[in-house]
């Protein structure tokens, strides 16, 4: 990247290589705009919005900041002019997706006694599904002449001749840069205590949910529970052994998101959902849309645990070769979430009871799953499992005896408050 905030970030790094979720950066922006309307600042602002429909959002509150006088210039993608009427001093600039600001969420304010510098870079973090981005703040005029001189400069490839009321540009004193550390830490205090707390809501919101959709599941079929509880417990097991770094999101938590791995059985019929015994053809077509439901309705996850829980959904029937569904998406193209689960899932399905056959001895599920090794299964996977797998037979053995004495539903209560 080379925009304004690589050029900042590089040289100052006040709030710097950290994510941080939109709200976050919502809320920074919020407070510069607020701080210019409240003191009157008559200054000259350079803001980026991406798309123009989010700075439709803030209409209102830069319809107010134009009338103090001063030069607006307004960075956006798809500019809808007909709305532009009631501005007087601020200036709408195309952009599109060639332009490096297209990725970034910017406020400059060019002023000699309230320099304020705001630069964010959107970024794509893999356990974060909500928009997430990195952040720099500064109140410095070093700062700000530099960047204001990188949009006059952009103003510039646009023919729009823009001459900022200073330029000058000198490296920050030692007191500065002393003032700057207690800032950044100030300044990340603030916004870890904004991210955790949404964290522990969304988190709240999420395990709530699936709660929820695992006693509708119950309902419509009477082995999930069991199931449930144990592809759950397998999954966090699974992922205490596996020496690979998935995501910040720990084995408890793919504990959780894993109990609606089957979620999308609530919408297959009954007679075949519960057909005691084997489908045909036609009605095992049926049973696989259970991967397409599920992920319907796991739909635009708001949280890391429900994205998760929408990957293992929709792809833990997928194979290592290919020839899985519902994608047929192939070896590392599948989540590792998704081949955890193909594997312990399987595992549980040969060596547990079902209505329409016995279980099969440890040693026969053994040789099935190795026949599968690199066709079924990521191999290198299987073999930690396999390598493991005494402590997996415990670990069954002990549900299953716990599931005599305690109901399904306390078992998956226990769970879900463990977490």
């Amino acid at each position: 990247m080379d925009g304004l905030y690589s050029q900042l970030a590089e040289e100052f790094s006040f709030i710097n290589y950290k994510a941080f979720r939109k709200s976050s950066m919502l809320a920074v922006s919020h407070a510069i705009e607020d701080l210019i309307l409240s003191l009157s600042i008559d200054a000259e602002m350079f803001v980026t919005f991406q798309k123009f429909e989010f700075f439709e959002e803030e209409y209102d509150k830069y319809l107010e900041l134009d009338k103090f006088g001063k030069n607006i210039f307004i960075f956006a993608k798809d500019i809808d002019r007909t709305k532009l009427d009631k501005f007087k001093n601020t200036t709408f600039v195309e952009i599109d997706d060639s332009d490096e600001l297209i990725k970034e969420w910017d406020i400059i304010v060019n002023h000699p006694e309230y320099p304020i510098t705001f630069s964010s870079y959107e970024v794509s973090v893999m356990d974060k599904p909500e928009r997430t981005f990195l952040g720099f703040l500064s109140f410095y005029p070093a700062v700000t002449a530099k960047a204001v001189k990188h949009f006059s400069n952009e103003l510039k490839k646009k023919d729009i001749y823009y001459y900022p009321e200073t330029d000058k540009y000198e490296p920050l004193s030692d007191r500065e840069k002393r003032f700057g550390n207690i800032l950044e830490k100030f300044i990340n205090n603030t916004l870890d205590e904004i991210e955790l707390k949404d964290t522990i809501r969304e988190q709240g919101q999420s395990i709530e949910l699936i709660k929820r959709l695992c006693y509708a599941a119950e309902y419509r079929d009477i082995e999930t529970a069991l199931h449930l509880v144990k592809i759950s417990k397998y999954m966090t097991w699974f992922y205490d052994k596996l020496d690979i770094d998935i995501s910040s999101s720990d084995s408890n938590s793919i504990g959780v998101a894993s109990l609606v791995h089957d979620i999308g059985k609530i919408g297959i019929p009954d007679n075949i959902l519960l057909k005691p015994g084997r489908l045909t053809g036609k009605e095992y077509e049926i049973m696989k849309n259970h991967t397409n439901i599920g992920a319907s309705i796991l739909k635009d996850p708001y949280t890391n645990m429900l994205k998760t829980a929408k990957d293992i959904a929709l792809y833990h029937h997928e194979r290592w070769d290919g020839q899985g569904y519902p994608t047929g998406k192939k070896k590392e193209e599948i989540p590792l979430t998704a081949r955890m689960a193909a594997i312990v899932d399987v595992f549980d399905a040969l060596s547990s009871k079902r209505v329409y056959k016995d279980s099969y001895s440890v040693n026969k599920c053994i040789d099935i799953m190795k026949e599968e090794r690199n066709m079924h299964f990521d191999g290198e996977m299987l073999d930690i499992f396999l390598a493991n797998l005494n402590e997996l037979i415990e670990l069954k053995n002990e549900l299953e005896e716990k599931s005599k004495l305690y109901s399904e539903e306390d078992m998956l209560e226990e769970i879900i408050k463990k977490y």
